[in-house]
């Protein structure tokens, strides 16, 4: 025993080493799944925001295959109003120029830009937040057609956003949790 000390000097019992040594791969074990079951919890989150508004951008899509005079975009105010029931935190905005919005929810507070950016290509998901502090995902994007009452009007643009608040809270509670 005097000689083991004498050739490590100021090392402590095996024992003691080991459990150590396995507390801490235990920790950065717990610490690695607790990142990695975050991450997938947050994408999964992304996957049903995308799924709840591609649901809508469809719906919309629909809606303003129907429209045919300007008189239908009375009724297509409506509809797209309707869409929203059972999602109070989507907003949509559907135009068909910078001077003529169709149809515009209330709340989002998603920005201008939004609406602006839009493009035929597959659409960008974004996330901001709104100036009330209440994060956000949305997308927007140009359809091809045009209402009978503007047929030089260049595509409808369509705007559509979820407020992510819920999920929010959530994953904070989450990652205190772990």
């Amino acid at each position: 025993m005097l000689l083991s000390r004498r050739r490590w000097p100021g090392v402590t019992s095996i024992t003691l080493r080991l459990t150590v040594f396995f507390a801490l791969a235990s920790t950065l074990v717990l610490l690695a799944l607790g990142y990695l079951i975050g991450n997938a919890v947050e994408q999964h989150f992304v996957e049903q925001d995308i799924d709840i508004l591609s649901g809508k951008r469809q719906l919309v899509e629909r809606a303003l295959a129907q429209v045919r005079s300007h008189d239908d975009f009375v009724d297509l105010a409506r509809r797209l109003d309707d869409a929203r029931a059972g999602f109070p935190g989507l907003v949509l905005a559907v135009a068909i120029d910078e001077q003529h919005t169709v149809f515009a929810g209330q709340g989002g507070d998603y920005p201008a830009l939004l609406l602006a950016e839009t493009s035929s290509e597959a659409p960008r998901l974004r996330e901001w937040t709104a100036s009330d502090g209440r994060p956000w995902r949305g997308l927007a994007l140009r359809l091809p057609v045009c209402p009978v009452s503007a047929p030089e009007c260049g595509g409808v643009r369509i705007a559509l956003a979820l407020d992510i608040s819920h999920h929010a809270h959530f994953m904070h509670g989450f990652r205190l949790t772990l």
